[in-house]
């Protein structure tokens, strides 16, 4: 006990490198998901970028939790009664939850929902607004998390805490259905000028091929 109250600075100084990586990380990859997106082809689909952000956001979890546990552990009694305290345990846990369903079981299914352009059937855009709007919570929850830390000396009502939260988090998951309907829009159009550029190559092909036989 004595020694986690004598390195508390230490502790506070892990837990806030910690969270400023996974906000990083949760940015790189909201990032590199609408850069490959756009390429509307799985075959370009590219899951390194994602594979990098999700240890780097695992890793940071592991440390907040470690650093957590070493701040909250000398004065548990002061942060039980906190309201910060307890809506950052809370998002915390969201934001894990969401991060493991989002990687372990969404993303490479994304990749598997950009098929049109290669001239299969496309398939529903379900998983990507999914996929859009987990990458919205992620980010939103991480900021959050930021900001309750930065109120650590502060009294806030929970409620108070908890709407600003709740907020935060419908406006992500408007702005993912949102991107994912002009994504969509645009997947079609491209779609679309795909299989007329294929129509026009294969009309050439055989009006070259009439030609030559005219000239034997």
């Amino acid at each position: 006990m004595a020694l986690l109250e004598h390195y508390q600075d230490v502790f506070l100084a892990l837990h806030i490198i910690a969270i400023s990586i996974a906000i990083g990380a949760a940015t790189v990859h909201d990032v590199a998901f609408y850069q490959q997106i756009k390429f509307f082809d799985s075959e370009k689909w590219n899951s390194r970028t994602f594979n990098i952000s999700k240890t780097l956001i695992f890793s940071a979890i592991f440390w907040i939790l470690f650093s957590g546990l070493a701040l909250f552990w000398p004065n548990k009694e002061k942060y039980l009664e906190s309201p910060v305290f307890i809506l950052k345990i809370a998002i915390t846990a969201i934001v894990f939850l969401n991060s493991f369903v989002l990687y372990q079981f969404i993303l490479d299914k994304v990749a598997g929902s950009l098929k049109y352009s290669q001239g299969s059937k496309p398939k529903p855009s379900l998983i990507r607004k999914i996929a859009f709007i987990m990458s919205g919570i992620s980010l939103s929850s991480w900021f959050s998390i930021a900001a309750l830390s930065s109120l650590r000396q502060t009294k806030v009502e929970f409620n108070i805490l908890l709407a600003f939260y709740l907020g935060l988090i419908a406006i992500a998951v408007v702005m993912g259905l949102y991107s994912e309907h002009k994504f969509s829009k645009h997947f079609k159009t491209r779609s679309v000028e795909t299989l007329k550029d294929i129509a026009k190559n294969l009309l050439n092909d055989i009006s070259e091929r009439i030609t030559a036989l005219n000239k034997n």
